[in-house]
């Protein structure tokens, strides 16, 4: 019996809350991951920096891969959903903070990076192992030429002051593939 779809709501309001963050320099300002604001207590910009996207061309290739992966995942269980963007949330920022020496992160690639590190374990489980490898070999190329400093050229650069934090994607990947190696999905009561 094939799943029912259902709409992917929380995917939806988090692309809609990025969207209008994003059209707002104020909301943009509060909510961004800045080192000095969460050493003066806001805590709460390690979490919603994950909203704020200040270069359009990457807004538009993070939230379409957001509302994609998210959706399909969400469909599959919109607990696991929450679990792989909290998880994935909270370890891209960490790893922000640990290990590079940016003052100031924006962007959910750290997000999408969880959402697809995810799609490929369920993948896997789910038998599709031959998608689940090439999905994850083109994934890792992408991850490789970020740490060989190649891939932003490839989308053609970013503007001068911008830089990719590879270390805040491999935190995201990690919160996303935990998380799905341990879900595991509630039978329905009989």
């Amino acid at each position: 019996m094939a799943a029912r779809w259902r709409p992917p709501l929380a995917t939806l309001a988090l692309a809609a809350a990025a969207v209008v963050t994003d059209a707002s320099p104020t909301l943009s300002d509060a909510l961004s991951l800045e080192r000095v604001g969460v050493e003066r207590g806001q805590v709460w910009r390690l979490l919603t920096g994950h909203l704020v996207h200040e270069v359009p061309r990457v807004a538009v290739l993070d939230l379409g891969m957001l509302l994609l992966l998210g959706a399909w995942i969400e469909n599959r269980s919109r607990s696991l959903f929450g679990a792989v963007l909290f998880a994935s949330a909270v370890l891209s920022s960490l790893a922000f903070w640990l290990f590079t020496g940016f003052e100031r992160s924006v962007g959910s690639s750290g997000l999408v990076c969880g959402l697809l590190a995810a799609a490929v374990v369920l993948a896997f489980r789910d038998g599709r192992r031959a998608l689940a490898v090439a999905v994850g070999a083109v994934f890792g190329a992408k991850l490789a030429l970020e740490l060989l400093g190649l891939w932003p050229a490839a989308l053609g650069g970013l503007p001068p002051g911008y830089a990719l934090a590879t270390e805040a994607h491999l935190g995201g990947l990690a919160g996303g593939a935990v998380t799905a190696l341990t879900y595991r999905r509630r039978r329905p009561a009989e």
